[in-house]
């Protein structure tokens, strides 16, 4: 595991018990529910790219979106909302993309390629 997270309770207290997200060497996980329980998982070397956002209100709260665009058709964009020091998180999974591609031996170019 390379990074947990939920987003801050601040502004939306039910959601950050109700959704939890993973880091791994190879995916990323969006985990949501209380009761019932759905999984999305997004392969590393299938993410086209990552950035973060802020608002005012959340960089006075320390907390930001980001988006991961993904080449899967199931799930091409993902927005993890609220997330503690976006910046940081924006660049650990830039830096687990990169990672798992290599150990694959995987181009960003043969990704594009596949869609």
């Amino acid at each position: 595991m390379l990074w947990e997270g939920a987003p801050h309770g601040l502004l939306n207290p039910i959601e950050s018990h109700a959704i939890r997200w993973e880091l791994t060497t190879q995916r990323l996980r969006i985990i949501r529910g209380l009761l019932s329980r759905s999984t999305e998982e997004i392969e590393l070397t299938r993410v086209r790219d990552v950035a973060y956002e802020q608002s005012l209100t959340q960089r006075a709260l320390g907390i930001g979106t980001v988006t991961v665009v993904a080449a899967d058709a199931d799930t091409p964009r993902v927005q993890l909302h609220d997330v503690e020091e976006p910046e940081q998180v924006k660049e650990l999974i830039r830096q687990a993309v990169r990672e798992q591609r290599q150990r694959l031996r995987v181009r960003q170019l043969e990704v594009d390629e596949q869609f």
